[in-house]
């Protein structure tokens, strides 16, 4: 068996050799770390480390980071959590767990480079203030399938100056570029573990000193009565350590960017037709997100698993699922565009190795794929 090229990164990344080593070695301490004795203890001076650990990543205080099972949980634990909230805007390039995190809801476009329309959201804030009641803002500050870096400091300061609350999902942005709350002007963050090589089903709610939110999860007194259930120790402790040591390779992962530049720019030369979404945009170094008209993105994908190369045609946050990117559709990607698109992803364990691998598999397969789907037309014209 072929050894894997990993392209998928923003799926998942893995595990970093030090925040696995720790999460094996805490799997094996058996406490609740509510206790008061030895494992206990243990397992909560490892959890506020943790905390610490995070808060720095992002520039944030430790008292007020809140762990959760992932980003889903912490985003739709913020927008719901605000008191007296009574709209909730948001851009249509959002994770699900953002457009679907409650019923008062509001979106607003991006444009076709996948930027977000602060023009748009601007005209929502006077509607909603002319309404009255709290406005909460929503917008991930890099998408996961195009990796487009949006303007959020430009979105804060529309929010500040209607009055309204700040949220953004971070998720996509650690390790790849620089992050600091106070810098964001962001009343809270969202994180998640396995996206910076910790665990999945770990994140974190990072909110601005003295900002509090209702809790989502009632019962239990943990993170200080900020989310009721035991603590997932070991993945908590990975994922401080996968957290600080992703925040200190920043300038690290930005070399990426030359390995996706030379991908992009050898797949347009032996695929003139390739369209590359957000190319005109900043965007996080290690993404690439395309499509080429007339392949399908499920087939393609497909031909790359058989040749040992795991990539995907965008989002992964829909169990076996291959659905209609709605990223693309508020890009005013056409329907061709949308059926074409795959998505190549590095991450902090990627080498120009990959690259290279990528691009000898798709001169093969973009042929192959090409000649059937002429051969197919011209049997089709000779059948009429």
């Amino acid at each position: 068996m072929k050894n894997q090229i990993y392209l998928d990164h923003n799926a998942s990344t893995p595990m970093r050799p030090k925040a696995l080593a720790l999460m094996t070695e805490l799997l094996q301490v058996t406490a609740n770390p509510s206790a008061i004795h030895k494992n206990g203890r243990i397992l909560r001076a490892h959890i506020e480390k943790a905390r610490e650990q995070v808060a720095a990543a992002v520039g944030g205080t430790a008292e007020y980071v809140i762990f959760t099972s992932g980003a889903t949980e912490a985003n739709i634990t913020v927008l719901n959590g605000c008191k007296d909230v009574r709209h909730v805007i948001v851009s249509d390039i959002e994770h699900p767990s953002v457009k679907k995190a409650c019923d008062n809801i509001l979106t607003f476009p991006a444009s076709r480079d996948g930027l977000i329309r602060l023009d748009k959201l601007e005209e929502l804030l006077k509607t909603c203030t002319e309404k009255g009641g709290g406005i909460m803002v929503s917008v991930m500050l890099v998408n996961n399938e195009s990796g487009v870096i949006q303007p959020v400091t430009e979105v804060a300061a529309l929010a500040r100056q209607y009055g309204a609350f700040f949220h953004t999902d971070a998720a996509q942005a650690l390790g790849r570029i620089p992050v600091d709350l106070t810098a964001l002007d962001a009343d809270a963050l969202t994180l998640s573990a396995h996206k910076v090589g910790g665990p999945q089903g770990v994140g974190a709610i990072v909110l601005r000193d003295g900002f509090t939110l209702d809790p989502l999860f009632r019962g239990g007194k943990q993170e200080k009565s900020r989310r009721a259930g035991t603590e997932n120790s070991a993945g908590i402790a990975a994922f401080g350590a996968a957290a600080e040591e992703a925040a200190a390779n920043v300038a690290e992962y930005q070399k990426l960017a030359v390995l996706r530049d030379h991908l992009e720019a050898e797949i347009l030369r032996m695929s003139p037709e390739v369209v590359i979404f957000g190319k005109s945009a900043p965007r996080a170094p290690n993404t690439s997100f395309f499509s080429t008209p007339g392949l399908e993105s499920q087939p393609l994908m497909i031909a790359f698993d058989l040749e040992g190369i795991a990539v995907t045609a965008g989002t992964a946050c829909s169990s076996g699922s291959t659905r209609k990117s709605t990223v693309l559709e508020a890009m005013q990607a056409t329907p061709e565009e949308q059926a074409s698109s795959l998505r190549v992803s590095m991450g902090w364990a990627s080498k120009p190795e990959d690259v290279a691998g990528f691009l000898a598999a798709w001169q093969k397969i973009y042929t192959r794929m090409k000649n059937r789907a002429q051969d197919e037309a011209g049997a089709r014209l000779n059948s009429l």
